[in-house]
């Protein structure tokens, strides 16, 4: 008897359409309680599919992991107001000084918040009515000052190992934050099967076991490298491709790439944008089985078939997570601050990151930054590699034929930057890119854009302003003529500022 649902991606066209099609209303249906779940998200379509790798303007980005540690510095204010507090703050001394309440009544509280070190003008909660509400007096309007006095400094794990209870991996682990509401939920849930709330034979929705989480970007990244990387290497050797020197290969490359590109990106920021990139680089997702995507029938029997699904979605969304529509054991947090603020920045403002931008601007970085000098070095690298020792070549001539050997040239780091700069390599990039991207942009748009990157680099020297400007452009949808308004802005006032110094 034929299944109604997938078991793989073996199916036919016709057969696959309708199974998933099915799949895909079943998933979203009203539960017998009348609820209907917008926890449960597709992350396969729209700008879901790029969630947790891309800012706002659609700029790929990656986890800071050269911000491993977040500082964290503890103590205590000055007295004012007849009270004091302790107070956190972060490495650039923004932060909260905790909330501390009267001793005569509980019901009358504040916090202060901090900003670069400065304590912010707060009152209770109450006032100035605390006396005619509590029958005591609240504290004013007030400020106070951080004391450096006892005052300690820590650091905090941005990135943040599973406790044992709770994975089935050692070495799992994810952004702080997400790790400290996942660690609740599962014991919500453990909370519940000891209180018979639950059925406690379920496999997987009873007892939350951490299976795969965070994967580094860096090393995902660094694979697909090299592996792209060999597979090239090994058509210069099938192909018996030889270069005399870097202009030679590179020719080589670009042709050889440039109708796979799209495909198979190789640039850091379209290798993160890309399918080949999973959700897991972003540090927000967890996965609690180890089941194949491709089979929505152990999909329906084992979780949406559970007793304990709609217990499971529930809960989910009260911590915080979003549950992939097709990959129903992957919990993704949900750090989205608008019309609501998520229930996960209960957990994210323990770290100071109080909003989307703060989780964007403190967590991740440009998937472009630091990257441009590894980009360079990767291609001579790979000329290295398939560049032969030497050759022989044939030339005719009126004396006949002569045979002759080429020893194809090498470059140091340093005669190699010589040789090659940074505009040279900024064209590369840029063109790369719009390879990946498969643009809507004509040639001489691009043409266009890309000149007037590298002119912006040649006016300030600084190679992270073209990227910056180049990557928000081709990866956001805008209007070109005001993408090319917005780099005359830059530029005008880069020219502005070079003139007033007397360059």
């Amino acid at each position: 008897m034929a299944k109604p649902f997938l078991t793989s991606n073996n199916e036919g066209a016709k057969r696959f359409f309708e199974k998933r099609t099915k799949y895909n209303l079943t998933l979203s249906y009203i539960s017998p309680q009348g609820n209907t779940y917008k926890n449960l998200v597709d992350f396969n379509f729209a700008e879901k599919f790029l969630y947790g790798r891309v800012d706002r303007s659609f700029v790929p980005m990656v986890v800071n992991e050269g911000n491993s540690y977040v500082e964290q510095r503890s103590g205590a204010t000055s007295r004012n107001a007849q009270h004091t507090h302790k107070y956190q703050i972060d490495s650039k001394g923004n932060g909260w000084a905790l909330e501390v309440a009267h001793p005569k009544q509980p019901k009358i509280r504040h916090r202060h918040k901090i900003t670069n070190y400065v304590v912010d003008p707060a009152r209770s909660n109450c006032y100035p009515k605390c006396r005619e509400k509590y029958d005591v007096r609240g504290a004013p309007l007030h400020t106070h000052t951080l004391l450096d006095k006892d005052s300690t400094t820590k650091e905090i794990a941005q990135i943040k190992k599973f406790g044992s209870e709770v994975t089935g991996v050692k070495t799992a682990s994810a952004l702080n934050f997400v790790v400290d509401a996942f660690n609740d939920l599962s014991l919500q849930f453990r909370k519940c099967v000891l209180a018979n709330k639950i059925d406690d034979k379920d496999p997987f929705l009873s007892n939350l076991v951490v299976y795969k989480a965070y994967q580094s970007p860096k090393s995902l990244y660094g694979n697909n490298k090299n592996i792209y990387f060999n597979t090239i290497a090994a058509t210069f050797r099938k192909k018996k491709i030889k270069v005399k020197n870097f202009d030679e290969f590179m020719d080589h490359f670009l042709r050889m790439s440039k109708t796979s590109l799209h495909r198979n990106p190789i640039t850091k920021p379209g290798f993160i944008k890309s399918k080949r990139c999973p959700i897991m680089a972003s540090g927000l997702a967890i996965e609690i089985a180890d089941l194949d995507p491709a089979n929505d029938q152990e999909k329906i029997n084992q979780f949406v078939n559970s007793n304990n699904w709609d217990f499971y979605l529930n809960a989910c969304a009260a911590y915080g997570f979003m549950v992939d529509q097709f990959v129903p054991w992957r919990l993704v947090a949900d750090i989205g601050s608008a019309p609501t603020l998520s229930p996960m920045f209960d957990y994210a403002k323990k770290y100071d990151l109080n909003t989307t931008n703060d989780i964007v601007n403190n967590v991740y970085e440009p998937a472009y930054s630091d990257y441009y000098e590894t980009f360079k070095l990767d291609f001579l690298r790979l000329y290295n590699t398939v560049k032969p020792k030497h050759f022989t070549e044939v030339k005719e001539c009126d004396e006949g034929t002569i045979r002759y050997t080429v020893v194809p040239q090498k470059y140091t780091i340093e005669s190699f930057y010589a040789a090659y700069s940074d505009e040279y390599f900024l064209e590369v990039y840029f063109n790369m890119r719009f390879s990946e991207e498969e643009s809507q942009f004509k040639d001489s748009e691009k043409g266009l854009l890309i000149n007037q990157c590298i002119q912006l680099y040649l006016i300030n020297r600084n190679v992270d302003d073209a990227l910056s400007v180049f990557e928000k452009i081709i990866n956001k949808t805008l209007d070109y003529r005001g993408s090319l308004s917005y780099i005359k802005k830059h530029l005008d006032a880069f020219t502005e500022e070079r003139f007033s110094k007397g360059y």
